[in-house]
């Protein structure tokens, strides 16, 4: 008979990203203190940062729930927000844990091997015996306390006019409001009142963070420790009058882009503004070679305007058309707000013809300590990829969840069929432990990753952490019923990458298929790409290097951005004036 602890406190996990936290998980928070009077009621979240899908750390997540009016005492760290070891504040011996998840994570805790005497459920292999987590309904007349038990109940479900509230909604709609007051509009609808610190970093983190991202990019590839520029480098206020400026109208209206004149480039500045400049993200000896910074400009110009238009603003001369354009110019850039697409097209054709001059006659002095630092970077990374920089720096593209789709292509490339169980038992110990990682982490995001979470949950035995080891299986051996379930799991995560289909490849990646199309054979293709393993034979005939003629382009349609550059060089060759 167990003993009953009577004097165990009670504490409620409310676990999540909170990405950010809104109304209505401020309600659920709120609600669960009503629901459990006699428990302390806690935020359980990580200090994740994941580019635009997670831009906010744990302290900053802290600061937000304030603004709900919850405490920051009441917001817990947890690497697991689901796993009682994000908890360590607790005395596990007395005290019980109950975690609040919604419904549609109730997946994540499957009640199906419930023993019907108990009600509990129970482990499926080996003798039987409770799981650690259990239906709240258990605990009535079962309390134990979290060392060995965590009881699971249903979080309420807010509902806001027909639609459940969503954090990722309310991201895409403060980073397509119009403007920054209409921002502020959605802000204040969410969180009841305006609160400047919070708006100013929610808005900072969503609307500006893809700049930024980009600006690591550069950095990245710079070889740089640090960033190459930051917006406030270069002054978009005229720094070279800025008083007078208002008085000067009439000249910035008449102000000529293509008459302005460049200061030349000061030796002395060489650990400031010319430290900064393109020259040095250019990767070339000679960074004045008018081919090279034609191409190197227009590139910038599409990828980072403010940062090229500010460094030209910066090197306009003192003369009263350099100031006129540099009046006229500083008012473009603060309209810029991350691109080009928003300019009228009379602010468009200025902006091409002062980047055609500055081409032509703004001389570049690339810092002597460029090349050093970018040759150093390269001996300690060997090979640098797109992959590396967002892994590095948590930048990600848009409905793109490398992790998940990398771990289902580890699994369908496995022959299982032809492997012993302790080949089977190295591989798979591996990738159950990272499925079990990202599912107590975050919601599959792909279908890929749904798949592979269903994996998890049809096997009798995917492992489990013992004395904070991952042990798999976690008793005896694999069975052969587990081993069959696996490989005719392939199958369904196969067909998950397959319905992924072109959606799932990163801009740019159809040239890479394709070359690999022409240098692997079909075994090899189909295992590198089960998702277009169905397509091999078509992808051949529609690629092959017999039916193409020699002037074959494995891009073959131009990306978005390839599109964007010849647009940006066509207009650079008319001079502005098509736009």
């Amino acid at each position: 008979m167990r003993l009953i602890n009577t004097y165990m406190q009670k504490v409620v996990i409310y676990p999540g990203r909170f990405q950010p936290m809104l109304a209505h998980h401020a309600e659920v928070y709120k609600k669960l203190q009503a629901q459990f009077p006699d428990a302390k009621v806690y935020v359980g979240t990580s200090n994740k940062v994941d580019g635009e899908k997670s831009p906010f750390n744990f302290e900053e997540k802290q600061l937000i729930a304030t603004a709900h009016g919850i405490s920051a005492e009441a917001v817990l760290p947890g690497k697991l927000p689901y796993h009682k070891d994000s908890y360590p504040q607790f005395d596990e011996k007395n005290t019980m844990i109950i975690f609040a998840v919604g419904e549609k994570d109730l997946g994540r805790f499957p009640f199906d091997n419930v023993d019907s005497d108990s009600g509990l459920q129970m482990t499926k292999r080996g003798e039987p015996r409770p799981a650690y987590y259990q239906k709240i309904e258990t605990m009535a007349n079962d309390p134990v306390p979290m060392e060995h038990r965590g009881y699971i109940t249903i979080a309420p479900t807010i509902q806001i006019g027909d639609e459940v509230a969503s954090a990722s909604a309310f991201r895409e709609r403060i980073k397509n409001a119009p403007n920054e007051e209409e921002a502020k509009k959605y802000f204040v609808n969410q969180f009841g009142e305006y609160n400047e610190k919070v708006f100013d970093l929610i808005y900072n983190k969503i609307v500006r963070n893809k700049m930024s991202e980009e600006l690591n990019i550069m950095r990245k590839l710079a070889g740089l420790s640090e960033a190459p520029v930051n917006f406030d480098d270069y002054q978009t206020i005229s720094p070279k009058d800025a008083k007078q400026a208002a008085q000067r109208p009439e000249l910035r209206a008449n102000a000529d882009p293509e008459a302005a004149k460049f200061l030349p480039p000061d030796p002395k500045m060489f650990h400031s503004t010319i430290a900064k400049s393109v020259a040095n993200r250019m990767g070339v000896e000679d960074v004045n070679d008018p081919t090279v910074k034609k191409e190197h400009f227009m590139r910038e110009l599409l990828k980072s305007p403010a940062v090229l238009l500010g460094e030209i603003n910066a090197r306009l001369a003192n003369d009263d058309n350099g100031l006129a354009v540099s009046d006229r110019l500083s008012e473009i850039i603060e309209e810029l707000d991350g691109g080009l697409g928003g300019l009228s097209a009379e602010d468009k054709q200025f902006v091409i013809k002062i980047t055609a001059n500055a081409i032509k006659n703004m001389e570049l002095a690339k810092d002597p300590k460029a090349d050093q630092e970018r040759n150093d970077y390269e001996k300690e990374n060997e090979s640098v990829d797109l992959s590396d920089i967002r892994n590095d720096y948590g930048i990600t593209e848009e409905d793109n969840y490398d992790h998940e789709n990398d771990l289902a292509m580890e699994f369908v490339k496995l022959p299982l069929d032809s492997m012993s169980k302790e080949e089977i038992e190295s591989k798979m110990s591996n990738i159950f432990n990272t499925l079990y990682q990202m599912g107590m982490e975050d919601e599959p995001q792909t279908d890929a990753g749904v798949a592979m979470e269903d994996l998890g949950t049809s096997v009798k035995d995917s492992g489990e952490y013992v004395d904070d080891n991952w042990t798999y299986p976690a008793e005896g051996e694999i069975s052969d019923e587990d081993v069959q379930t696996m490989i005719d799991h392939q199958q369904k995560v196969k067909d998950a990458l397959s319905q992924e289909g072109d959606s799932q490849i990163e801009e740019g990646k159809m040239k890479e298929i394709i070359q690999d199309l022409k240098d692997m054979d079909k075994e090899e293709f189909c295992s590198t790409y089960p998702q277009h393993a169905d397509e091999y034979e078509d992808l051949c005939k529609q690629y092959d290097d017999d039916a193409q003629s020699e002037s074959f382009d494995p891009a073959m349609e131009p990306s978005e951005d390839s599109t964007m550059f010849d647009d940006c060089m066509t207009a650079y060759e008319d001079h502005g004036e098509k736009v």
